[in-house]
């Protein structure tokens, strides 16, 4: 048997696409599936697959699929051309599609939408497998493992816009977060920048006279995660490592398809929704870190956000991918 993986990633489309492939393509590995990773995006994306010695890790070309029937394969890329899936259909044993929002959705065998909802209804007489919500969100089964503790006071604020940070808000935080910071002068800030992240010159500038950690590559992120007493972060993938960690967090983006994630989050109790940064963000970041201040208020925000995201998608989604589901 063996597994493809179609995925990519950059600073424009994020990162998210990979890790969560990176995700799945270990669980298989730990059963013995072979994969193989075929690639869009930047080389970046590439070089992350190949660090994992997760199997060959192949361009994206014309015809980017060996000869041959695949047993499997899963297409991690928003709303592909349904043509192209069609295509990939025909070489595949089960065609996976996650997150994908367009008409590709119902051409797949297997449609899983963890992150974001397809609004498209299912065509008349369509026989796709097509499940959604944050249960089936596929990351690592370790952040969902990781112990965590919350502690009497805040000492540690992780800042993070996960993998790429497309729009460049990791700077404007951190300037945002500096009256707050005067005020609570034994806080550490910890800036975790993906390998997609572009924005270094921002970043320096931002962080000067400020009690700033930066971090980029990290072995054990969460554990990293739970060193953390609370987090402002974004909608996608990471938000809900961090909850799988128990991570309480306060969530704001400039991508509008993770608002469905951020408010799906909140609504459960399991972190703070800013919603989409605006001129306002930095007063009501403020507001909901004094509010978080309290350990009472941390503590029920953990166990909602662990409560929400269990750490288990993955190995749920294994179970559709393999045919077992």
């Amino acid at each position: 048997m063996i597994v493809g993986f179609l995925t990519g990633g950059d600073p424009v489309t994020g990162m998210g696409h990979v890790f969560r492939c990176l995700a799945l393509a270990e669980l298989l590995r730990e059963t013995g599936v072979p994969v193989v990773f075929v690639m869009t995006g930047d080389e970046v994306a590439s070089a992350l697959v190949r660090e994992r010695g997760l199997g060959p890790v192949l361009r994206w070309k014309d015809d980017p699929l060996p000869d041959g029937r695949w047993d499997a394969l899963v297409v991690d890329q928003l709303s592909n051309d349904p043509a192209l899936l069609a295509t990939l259909k025909r070489r595949a044993g089960r065609l996976v599609v996650l997150d994908d929002t367009g008409l590709g959705h119902w051409v797949a065998d297997v449609a899983v939408n963890g992150l974001y909802r397809c609004p498209i209804p299912r065509p008349a007489g369509n026989r796709t497998v097509s499940v959604g919500g944050l249960a089936y969100l596929a990351i690592a089964p370790g952040f969902g493992a990781q112990p965590f503790e919350v502690r009497p006071t805040i000492a540690a604020l992780l800042l993070t816009q996960g993998g790429s940070d497309t729009y460049g808000l990791t700077p404007c935080l951190l300037q945002e977060l500096r009256p707050w910071l005067a005020r609570h002068p034994d806080v550490t800030v910890h800036v975790h920048t993906g390998p997609a992240f572009h924005h270094e010159a921002a970043l320096t500038a931002a962080s000067a006279g400020l009690p700033v950690v930066q971090h980029r590559r990290l072995p054990d992120m969460a554990g990293f995660m739970a060193g953390m007493d609370v987090a402002v972060a974004a909608g996608g993938v990471m938000a809900c490592e961090l909850a799988a960690v128990g991570v309480p967090s306060v969530l704001t983006t400039g991508e509008e398809k993770e608002l469905e994630t951020t408010a799906d989050l909140a609504r459960h109790g399991g972190a703070v929704d800013l919603g989409r940064h605006g001129p306002d963000t930095g007063q009501r970041l403020a507001a909901a870190l004094d509010d978080l201040s309290s350990a009472g208020r941390r503590r029920a925000c953990s166990g909602a956000a662990r409560a929400t995201v269990d750490g288990q998608g993955a190995r749920r989604l294994l179970d559709l991918i393999l045919g077992r589901g």
